[in-house]
């Protein structure tokens, strides 16, 4: 899941250009969330970083939306989930630990 901002792509794209045209290997990873990903690109031997295109991403990723977020719809979904953590997780965990008197210790094993 190879998933950044255009000029990250772009640089990337740039230095693997440059290793393939001098004949030098290059180990490409990245991250995406909880994913990881590398690319081992040996030139002339393997597929290099720029002859694919990935797919457009689906959704938003977590450490977009929660560390860098540059699009409305980063803070929308920040605001979602935040709504539903404050009036719905916590309200959940309330209820349960008001009605099961072993709620803390199932949550501790």
């Amino acid at each position: 899941p190879r998933r950044q901002r255009s000029g990250q792509q772009e640089a990337r794209k740039y230095v693997d250009a440059q290793c393939v045209q001098y004949g030098k290997p290059l180990l490409e990873s990245g991250t995406l969330g909880t994913k990881a990903n590398t690319q081992v690109v040996v030139p002339h031997l393997t597929e290099n970083y720029g002859a694919s295109n990935d797919a457009p991403p689906k959704g938003i990723a977590v450490c977009t939306e929660k560390n860098f977020p540059y699009k409305i719809e980063h803070t929308i979904q920040w605001s979602k989930n935040q709504f539903v953590r404050h009036f719905t997780e916590e309200a959940v965990d309330v209820n349960n630990y008001l009605e099961q008197s072993d709620y803390v210790e199932r949550l501790l094993h």
